[in-house]
């Protein structure tokens, strides 16, 4: 990459310059910290994770192996996941009409449905992520590697970071919830006809039509722990993508920077608009992929954050089940305005070439750059959530009111 933009530079001492200040991102290369790694490596915490809770039936460590196949084990849990999401949807509709449709229910059923509808979307978007991920990778080699200039943190520490505090803290959130629920059950005499009344409490819409179990409970209650885990990894996924996307495109700004206010010629800039042209078609590519769990993980996170506000009236007897409800609420809005920032940042680093390209002395000023600022300017590089809306910063203040 270094080698083409020296074809292209004039001679003289704007040459010089340019070449010495560019030399420093080769010469400074480093992998310490996790800087300058792959995306597909970054990304591998966050993939693990995933298949843990059924999603990404994806096999290959090297992205050359990387491949999804329909007969196979991942291919089968998954799948086993997303139907015990659906028979639960199901369970859950049929109490629902059988008690007068209460709101109560109607909540557990919108809940299970939009799981399973998540676990269909990761199992339709795993059969083409192996060939996301390596065209991701081209336009990772077309661009110098800089991320130790431009990232304070290595994209793979991020995630790494990301991944932990969202398992940990979904730990935590289920485990309030378990102890909240069997404290509520006490009600009854001796510990074990307390988890029993737990268990019908929690799942009513299977002890309604067969007899307590043992056996069932516990499969209900994994069940359970497997739709927590999977409704957070849907924030922690657009959040990964949009870490990922954000740090490709201030790399190629990196690259940029080094030109500002200097008088390049036409053919320079005509190169930047070709790489600002494939970074972008990085971007469209990604949220084109994820449009689906995008939409999803923004409508479930607002709609039960004004379910949880709307529970805010009730009892909030015992005290346990008080701070398992505003550790979630709190988790859940912390979670949105995460999405929010994350991909926000995605849209204000693709608007950032139009600073320098406005920073072009007079003299240098040609059509090739005013093509590029024109792109810069009228480009909307960022996840747009299926087209229904577009994350940047003055969509968390809209969030924020709907909230």
């Amino acid at each position: 990459m270094p080698q083409k933009v020296v074809d292209v530079m004039p001679k003289g001492w704007q040459k010089k310059i340019f070449l010495d200040e560019f030399s420093t991102v080769k010469v400074k290369k480093s992998n310490a910290g996790g800087f300058n790694a792959g995306f597909h490596e970054c990304m591998r915490p966050v993939v693990f994770v995933g298949q843990c809770a059924s999603l990404f039936p994806i096999k290959g460590k090297n992205l050359e192996d990387l491949e999804c196949s329909i007969v196979s084990f991942r291919m089968l849990y998954a799948c086993s996941i997303c139907l015990a999401m659906l028979v639960m949807c199901l369970l859950s509709l049929k109490k629902l009409i059988s008690i007068s449709l209460a709101y109560e229910k109607f909540v557990t059923v919108i809940y299970y449905s939009l799981l399973f509808w998540a676990c269909v979307h990761f199992i339709r978007m795993a059969r083409h992520w192996p060939q996301l991920m390596r065209r991701w990778a081209e336009v990772e080699r077309s661009l110098p590697q800089c991320e130790h200039l431009c990232n304070k943190i290595s994209t793979k520490r991020k995630l790494l970071i990301l991944v932990i505090s969202v398992t940990i803290l979904t730990m935590i959130e289920e485990t309030f919830s378990i102890i909240s629920g069997i404290t509520k059950a006490k009600g009854c005499i001796g510990i074990w006809d307390s988890v029993e009344r737990y268990f019908k409490q929690s799942f009513p819409q299977i002890f309604s039509l067969v007899e307590y179990h043992e056996t069932a409970a516990i499969l209900a209650q994994i069940v359970q722990l497997y739709s927590t885990f999977i409704w957070n990894f849907l924030d922690m996924f657009v959040m990964t993508i949009s870490i990922g996307l954000s740090s490709v495109v201030r790399q190629f700004n990196v690259r940029l920077s080094f030109a500002e206010g200097k008088n390049m010629p036409a053919s320079f800039w005509a190169h930047q608009k070709r790489d600002y042209q494939l970074v972008c078609s990085l971007v469209e590519m990604m949220d084109s992929a994820i449009a689906h769990v995008t939409v999803q993980a923004f409508f479930s996170n607002l709609y039960y954050i004004c379910v949880q506000l709307l529970n805010s009236v009730n009892n909030m007897e015992p005290w346990t089940y008080s701070v398992y409800y505003w550790f979630s609420l709190f988790y859940l809005i912390a979670r949105t305005v995460g999405m929010c920032l994350f991909g926000a940042e995605v849209h204000t680093e693709a608007k950032k070439p139009a600073a320098v390209l406005r920073k072009i002395p007079s003299e240098g000023w040609n059509v090739e750059a005013e093509r590029f600022l024109e792109l810069v300017t009228n480009s909307c590089a960022s996840l747009t959530g299926n087209g229904y809306f577009f994350v940047t910063k003055p969509f968390l203040l809209s969030v924020k009111e709907i909230s």
